[in-house]
């Protein structure tokens, strides 16, 4: 009964679960193109490459970011960003706003990034 229970409770709750995904897929594909640099492309290689990437944040000028992973144990969200850890990341990423610019979220998790074109 216990385990019928469970699997009920995990189908009620599969389609919210792909509804948090989508809507912020589709966040990301509303936000205005930006340029990025080859280098910054790289370093956004290496987030993806992390244990469990979570927030991408870019300067305007597209040559500097930040990003956020959770290590596993110490995650407040779980695989998803918290706001405060989404500010946070922006926050990082805006000790060179003086020198790139006020930055933005390029991606989040493992979703598809903002779309952007390659400068330099």
């Amino acid at each position: 009964m216990g385990r019928r229970l469970s699997m009920m409770l995990l189908l009620a709750f599969l389609p919210l679960l792909a509804g948090c995904q989508t809507s912020q897929s589709q966040s990301m594909e509303n936000l205005p193109e930006i340029g990025i640099s080859h280098e910054l492309l790289a370093y956004y290689q290496k987030y993806r490459d992390s244990i469990n990437p979570l927030v991408f944040a870019v300067s305007q000028d597209g040559y500097w970011g930040s990003y956020l992973f959770c290590d596993g144990h110490k995650c407040q969200g779980g695989s998803q960003p918290t706001s405060r850890e989404t500010s946070d990341t922006i926050a990082r990423c805006n000790e060179r706003e003086a020198e790139h610019g006020p930055c933005s979220v390029f991606a989040l998790g493992l979703g598809p990034p903002r779309k952007y074109h390659l400068i330099d």
